[in-house]
């Protein structure tokens, strides 16, 4: 298991070339959503699923609680694979 984490907490060069970000901004997008990626598929969660859950329920948070709330999405059991 530890082997499967290093080898998902390395960048992959296969499919990324040409696509390094240009800007601060962008490199920190690219890092959050290669982060929250890596982090579902270590967990057994769905990426895709949990992502399309957090983005629909994001607008609906009004409070403090409802935006903590978001970041247990990810361990949800429906978004697990």
């Amino acid at each position: 298991m530890a082997l499967r984490r290093e080898r998902s907490a390395s960048m992959p060069s296969a499919g990324m070339r040409g696509c390094f970000p240009t800007h601060p901004a962008g490199a920190e997008a690219s890092s959050v959503m290669y982060s929250f990626t890596v982090t579902a598929k270590i967990n057994g969660v769905n990426p895709y699923a949990a992502m399309v859950r957090m983005l629909t329920e994001l607008p609906l948070a009004k409070s403090l609680e409802d935006f903590e709330r978001l970041a247990e999405i990810i361990l949800s059991p429906d978004s697990r694979a």
